[in-house]
């Protein structure tokens, strides 16, 4: 009977361990549970972890603030990719990541869905020099981009061959037995957005830098895309000879103001023919549709139009060809023939003469086709609307 009480004193000490061990456990789980992330997004560790996602890519990153959790989505906010050789520059206000810290870490080669804000791509190419950056490591995602900027300068060209802001595009990158490569998603990237000069002489020197230098400029766009694929595995060189894009880029209600030695000459002698003042405005006729697509480092458009309504209503001209990524040219202007002729009063007003531009953009050599030529003539029905 004794004993038996003496043992009880015992039993309520080990009790009170067992409850220690619980709190102290339980204190240990809530540190780990929401300590560790908040660790890992301070400023002590959250771009050593951000650098070790990106290792084996050539790159190095930094945030300014990061949120890790048990939970997605994973955060990212001011986020800054730079390669080694300054290739590759990347930026974006918020990332955002659809998994959470320890789905990342067990699918490091898959990041599921990723939403940027503001995201700027920028790629200083250097022709055949293979980049200090590489895609082997890059994992697969899908992404959603807001208001994106997207570059590309080449080494012995000025101005950027490739200048977009305002990109609202969902992405994904891909893997496959050749190496990774980018697939925008089908679908309209611009819709009626407004233009401005450097925009606008983006395009144009895209489709045809012959006929406009802009000083100012009205009006909007808007571009389909059917298929744009980009292989990332590749030299510069590469790249540019492999990008696989096709769409239709909408122009509504465009006027330019008139710069180029050939826009000039055109306004001067079609003032002089009607009879008007000369005018700098050239006006893009209203909703042209322009199929363009490019292949084998050529920017090709079908129908560029460019009309002069405050001289005349049929007064246009009509260009179609390519503009190499290198600036060379490979043009078909049709122009009405009473611009050029040397007695425009004998001369047909409806009648239309073919031009090649060779050559390049600094040192465009425009070449009259004869009238007889037979390609000259097949094409007069696919020029003339």
């Amino acid at each position: 009977m004794t004993d038996h009480v003496k043992s009880k004193p015992s039993s309520s000490k080990w009790l009170k361990r067992l409850q220690r061990f619980v709190i102290f456990s339980g204190v240990l789980l809530i540190f780990a549970f929401w300590g560790i992330p908040f660790l890992v997004s301070s400023d002590l560790l959250r771009n050593r972890v951000v650098n070790e996602s990106v290792a084996g890519l050539g790159v190095q990153a930094e945030t300014e603030s990061a949120r890790f959790g048990w939970f997605p989505p994973t955060k990212l906010g001011g986020l800054r990719v730079v390669s080694a050789d300054e290739q590759l520059n990347v930026s974006a206000d918020e990332v955002c990541i659809g998994q959470s810290c320890v789905q990342l870490a067990f699918h490091s080669d898959h990041l599921g869905h990723v939403e940027l804000q503001n995201p700027s791509v920028t790629l200083n190419l250097n022709g055949s020099k293979q980049q200090d950056f590489s895609f082997n490591t890059l994992p697969t995602f899908t992404a959603s981009l807001q208001d994106a900027e997207f570059t590309v300068r080449l080494a012995k060209v000025k101005e950027p061959v490739i200048d977009l802001g305002g990109l609202n595009i969902s992405v994904r990158v891909d893997r496959d037995d050749n190496g990774a490569y980018v697939v925008v998603e089908r679908g309209k990237i611009f819709d009626h957005q407004p233009l401005t000069s450097q925009m606008c002489a983006g395009i144009m020197h895209l489709i045809d830098p012959t006929l406009v230098g802009v000083a100012h400029v009205n009006g909007s766009f808007s571009l389909d895309v059917e298929r744009l694929r980009v292989p990332l595995d590749v030299t510069p060189d590469e790249q540019l000879q492999q990008v696989d894009f096709e769409g239709v880029l909408h122009l509504h209600e465009i006027t330019t103001t008139a710069k180029t030695p050939l826009l000039r000459r055109v306004l001067r002698v079609a003032s002089d023919l009607y009879g008007k003042r000369p005018d700098d405005v050239v006006r893009v006729v209203d909703d042209n549709e322009i199929h363009v697509r490019i292949r084998q480092g050529r920017f090709h458009h079908d129908q560029l139009v460019l009309g002069f309504p405050e001289i005349s209503p049929d007064l246009k001209i009509y260009s179609r060809g390519s503009v190499g990524f290198d600036e060379t040219l490979e043009l078909r202007l049709t122009i009405p023939e009473v611009l050029v002729a040397e007695d425009p009063a004998n001369v047909n007003p409806k009648a239309m003469v073919r031009f090649d531009v060779t050559g390049t953009v600094d040192e465009p050599i425009i070449t009259r086709l004869p009238e007889d030529d037979k390609s000259q003539r097949s094409q007069d029905k696919n020029e003339q609307p």
